[in-house]
């Protein structure tokens, strides 16, 4: 009976989720700046670079080289035709933003019955200085969340080996992307013969 109470106590408590965990990234200018912090990640970069190629092994055959070079060229006609089209989109894109400018319009209705939707977004920012002026130093401060700051961590860790190391058992990657680019969308860098 005991066994059942526990289960129904269980059941009727409030759930406790824990939040994501922040990290603090390391930008790319950082990396630039203090070169040995990618020698210290060798490990953990290694080990993410072999988790996502397998991840993309799964389920998909490797390629021949005769096969890879038509998939190749197939994929880089096709980035030519969407460069062609993603264009001409932009300059008409610019020509409805231009009306809604005008009229404040925002739902279009095309000649095939078809609805095109203007939207919105607006991205927020408090500036600092003048929350400071607004509320008071002492009240700010206290609504201050430190954080680790990577440049400074970084600039003192290049004289501290007990602190590299300590970085270095630290470090993750965070995020990983993997992007296939054709020549014909590497602008002034393909190779390709003049024209493409």
């Amino acid at each position: 009976m005991a066994t059942k109470k526990a289960k129904e106590d269980k059941a009727s408590a409030p759930k406790i989720t824990r939040g994501k965990k922040t990290f603090v990234g390391v930008s790319s200018d950082l990396r630039s700046k203090y070169p040995w912090i990618d020698a210290i990640s060798k490990d953990v970069i290694d080990a993410a670079n072999e988790k996502r190629r397998k991840d993309l092994r799964k389920g998909k055959p490797k390629l021949s080289g005769s096969r890879l070079a038509q998939v190749a060229t197939i994929h880089d006609r096709l980035q030519r035709e969407i460069n062609r089209l993603s264009s001409r989109q932009s300059r008409l894109t610019d020509r409805l933003a231009a009306h809604y400018g005008h009229t404040g319009i925002q739902e279009f209705e095309s000649t095939e019955g078809r609805k095109t939707l203007v939207s919105t977004s607006v991205s927020l920012a408090v500036d600092p200085d003048d929350l400071v002026l607004r509320i008071g130093k002492e009240r700010f401060n206290a609504l201050v969340k430190r954080m680790l700051d990577p440049e400074r961590m970084l600039e003192e860790a290049g004289n501290d080996e007990v602190l590299k190391l300590a970085i270095s058992g630290a470090m993750r990657v965070s995020k990983y992307i993997v992007s296939v680019t054709a020549p014909s969308s590497r602008r002034g860098k393909s190779g390709n013969p003049e024209g493409d």
